[in-house]
């Protein structure tokens, strides 16, 4: 792929992935790699806002995952099991798609092991991920399914839409072959520990993308 596309599409993907309430979002999922549920209060309180003003955002992201008492227990990061373990200093996380593991640990500046599933094939799909890129990737040739998110939709918008179709694959024929059968258009990744893949998130470099959805 040439290198201005590769540039073009980390940028639509950084874009897409930019909400209303980016930063909000950001140190939601630090507090609770903490490894605990967040109350709105302790939120308000790392992002100098009411505790009124956070109960309004937080009433309008979907799919949050909230405690009985109302705390919060997942958003991208989650204490709830998911297809994707997330596992960071010892403590079990889960994350709501497969962009997410890769992305934490940039975010985080933290080392995670991610352990997930080939959906085609049920093949365990793991590797270790780094701030500086992905490391101990098996199967060696896995890649990652990546749907380019309208402006904005991917924070504040529904799981369903983006997170279901950002998957794990122990090759790239899975995921064509699952691709055949899905709504998803997006692009395949291969996963290195570098690429010329990049965009201003610092997040984006150990995915090399085709050109091409698919």
């Amino acid at each position: 792929m040439y290198e201005k596309e590769l540039q073009r599409l980390a940028r639509q993907l950084a874009e897409g992935l930019r909400g209303d309430h980016d930063a909000f979002c950001r140190e939601l999922v630090r507090l609770l790699a903490s490894g605990h549920p967040v109350t709105p209060e302790r939120l308000a309180s790392a992002l100098q806002m009411t505790v009124e003003q956070v109960a309004e955002v937080l009433a309008g992201l979907a799919d949050l995952e909230v405690d009985p008492s109302g705390n919060v227990v997942g958003w991208g990061l989650t204490f709830i099991p998911t297809p994707h373990r997330f596992r960071v200093n010892g403590q079990q996380f889960y994350t709501w798609c497969a962009l997410d593991a890769l992305t934490y640990p940039a975010l985080l500046q933290v080392v995670a092991s991610v352990e997930s599933s080939c959906p085609v094939s049920g093949t365990p799909v793991t590797l270790s991920i780094t701030p500086a890129g992905v490391h101990d990737l098996a199967p060696a040739g896995a890649v990652v399914s990546v749907v380019i998110p309208g402006q904005g939709s991917a924070c504040d918008g529904d799981r369903g839409s983006f997170c279901a179709q950002s998957l794990f694959f122990r090759s790239r024929r899975e995921a064509l072959l699952w691709q055949a059968s899905s709504p998803c258009t997006g692009y395949l990744a291969h996963l290195f520990g570098k690429s010329h893949c990049q965009s201003d998130r610092a997040s984006l470099h150990w995915l090399q993308m085709d050109a091409q959805p698919g």
